[in-house]
């Protein structure tokens, strides 16, 4: 089996690069010959999360799989302000404001004053 390596480059305005000479952001992932993909793995009873944040809240936002048991398991979670907004689970059910949709889509909302709406 043949390897192939990948060298980092760091720039001197701080850009990273993953197979990619002259970064353009701080972070660049590039494979030229086919798609390039990032991994974020954890242990099965831990959670792969990706973070956003700003220089005034630490979790501004994220996107996070629980690989463990229960309701939220293996399912791709939405985030904002720390709360799950929308979930997708590994059976193909959808929740929003919600971890635990009981049918394909399942809207909770826990505000009489708030309501569902379709637009056209």
């Amino acid at each position: 089996m043949s390897q192939t390596k990948v060298q980092l480059v760091n720039d001197v305005i701080g850009n990273s690069g993953f197979g990619d000479d002259s970064p353009d952001r701080e972070l660049v992932v590039k494979k030229a010959s086919s798609n390039s993909s990032i991994k974020i793995e954890a242990s099965n009873a831990h959670t792969s999360q990706l973070f956003f944040s700003d220089t005034d809240t630490e979790n501004v936002a994220r996107i996070s799989v629980f690989h463990g048991s229960g309701a939220d398991q293996n399912s791709l979670l939405f985030g904002t302000a720390g709360t799950a907004r929308l979930a997708i689970t590994s059976a193909g059910k959808v929740g929003i404001n919600t971890i635990s949709p009981v049918g394909k889509l399942t809207v909770d909302e826990n505000n009489a004053s708030e309501h569902f709406q379709l637009r056209n």
